[in-house]
C-alpha cells in the first residue's frame, strides 16, 4: 500500500463546527460525523488513521465491498444501516470509541475485522446474509453486545468481552455460544439454533463469576460453573435441557424463574433468593425436593412466593407456598382447653365401618 496516492476530490458530507472537509494528509482527521457515498470515498481515507468524530457509510452506497484501510481508530461511531448492496465489509480499524453498528444490511455476507481489539458497543441486527465473522484479534472488548437477525453458525474463534448487557438473540444458525468474561451486567440468549426451533443453541460461560439479570430461552444446554451470585433473576423458558448444574451459585439478586421438562437441578450451595421462587417441571423427576432448605429462607421475604411443582410427579414433591403473614398471638381470653382436631382420614374410615356392618347383617339375614 505504499504506493497509494489518496486523493482529496471527494464526495463527503461533513456535519461539523466549521463545515470543512478533513484534509487528506493529515494525520487525524477531526469532523463530528463523516458521510462517505462510494468505495473511492472510502479508499481516500486511506491517510487518515483517526478519525475523531462519526464514520458512515451512507445508504446512497452502491457497491458490494466496502474496505476500509489505513483508518486505525475512530473514535466516535462507525455505523453503516441500510445499505442493501453491501456483500463484504474489511476493516483494519483497531478501536472504536463508540458503536460499531451494522444495521439492516439485507445483503452483507461476511465481516472482516483485521486487528480490532476494543470497541464501545456492537449492533448487529437485521443481517440475515451474514454467515461468517473473521478476525486477526481472538479477544475484543465491548461495552452492550446485540446480536440479532443473523445466520452466523457463532462467533468462530472471535472472544467477544461484554461488561454491559449481552443480547444473542434469533441467529437461526447459533449452535455454540462460548463467552470468556468473568462479569457481565445483564445476559439474555434467547432462540437462537436452528430456526429459532428445535434444540437451540449450547451456552458456555466457563469464566463467569457475577452477572445482573440472566435470561435463557431455546438453549439446549448452559454452563457456567464458576457463577456464585446474580445481581437480578435468573430466568429459565422454553429450554430443551434437561438437566442445569450451577454448583458455585450462592446468591440470587432478583427471582428465580424456571419451567421446562427437568430431570435434574443440581445448585448445592443456593442459599438465598431475593425474589419469588417459581420453578415449573413438565416431568415426572422430582427436582423439588432438592430446593426444601431454601423455602425457609425464600418465605421470609415480606412480597416473595415460593412454588415449586413437578406437573406428573406425586403431590408430595410438589409444594407451593404463598407468603402469609405470621399469625397473631394467642388472646388473654383463651383457655387451656386443646383444641378440637381431625384425625386425617377418620370420616372416611366411620364411613367404610359402617357399610361393612351393614353388609354383615345382611349376609346374616339371608343366610338365616
Amino acid at each position: 500500500m505504499s504506493n497509494h496516492v489518496p486523493s482529496c476530490d471527494i464526495s463527503f458530507t461533513v456535519d461539523s463546527d466549521d463545515g470543512t472537509v478533513p484534509f487528506c494528509g493529515n494525520i487525524t482527521c477531526s469532523t463530528l460525523r463523516l458521510s462517505v457515498n462510494t468505495a473511492q470515498d472510502l479508499s481516500n481515507l486511506y491517510s487518515c488513521s483517526t478519525i475523531t468524530g462519526d464514520l458512515v457509510i451512507s445508504s446512497n452506497f452502491n457497491e458490494s465491498n466496502a474496505q476500509l484501510l489505513g483508518v486505525k481508530n475512530v473514535q466516535g461511531s462507525l455505523i453503516i444501516e441500510n445499505v442493501p448492496s453491501i456483500q463484504n465489509l474489511s476493516l483494519e480499524i483497531e478501536t472504536i470509541g463508540k458503536g460499531l453498528v451494522l444495521r439492516n444490511l439485507t445483503s452483507l455476507a461476511s465481516v472482516s475485522l483485521n486487528g480490532l481489539k476494543s470497541v464501545g458497543n456492537i449492533t448487529w441486527s437485521g443481517l440475515p446474509q451474514l454467515k461468517q465473522v473473521e478476525s486477526s484479534s481472538l479477544t475484543l472488548t465491548a461495552g452492550d453486545v446485540l446480536i440479532s437477525g443473523t445466520v452466523l453458525p457463532g462467533l468462530g474463534d472471535l472472544d467477544i468481552i461484554s461488561t454491559g448487557n449481552l443480547q444473542i438473540m434469533a441467529n437461526i444458525g447459533f449452535v455454540n455460544i462460548t463467552l470468556s468474561a468473568s462479569t457481565a451486567n445483564q445476559i439474555t440468549v434467547s432462540e437462537n439454533g436452528i430456526g429459532g426451533q428445535g434444540s437451540g443453541s449450547s451456552v458456555s460461560l466457563p469464566n463467569l463469576t457475577k452477572a445482573g439479570q440472566m435470561s435463557f430461552e431455546g438453549c439446549s444446554n448452559i454452563s457456567a460453573p464458576l457463577l456464585e451470585q446474580t445481581s437480578g433473576s435468573l430466568i429459565l423458558s422454553r429450554n430443551s435441557l434437561s438437566s442445569l448444574s450451577l454448583p458455585s451459585l450462592a446468591t440470587i439478586g432478583g427471582a428465580l424463574v424456571m419451567n421446562g421438562t427437568f430431570t435434574n437441578l443440581d445448585f448445592p450451595k443456593l442459599n438465598h433468593v431475593e425474589g419469588a421462587f417459581n420453578i415449573l417441571n413438565n416431568g415426572t423427576s422430582d427436582v423439588c425436593s432438592g430446593f426444601a432448605g431454601l423455602k425457609q429462607n425464600v418465605t421470609k421475604l415480606p412480597s416473595a412466593t415460593y412454588a415449586c411443582q413437578n406437573d406428573a410427579a406425586s403431590s408430595s414433591n410438589s409444594s407451593s407456598t404463598p407468603i402469609a403473614p405470621p399469625p397473631p398471638p394467642p388472646s388473654s381470653t383463651s383457655t387451656d382447653a386443646p383444641a378440637a382436631t381431625t384425625t386425617p382420614g377418620a370420616a372416611t374410615l366411620n364411613k367404610q365401618s359402617y357399610l361393612g356392618l351393614i353388609l354383615v347383617i345382611a349376609v346374616g339375614l339371608v343366610l338365616v
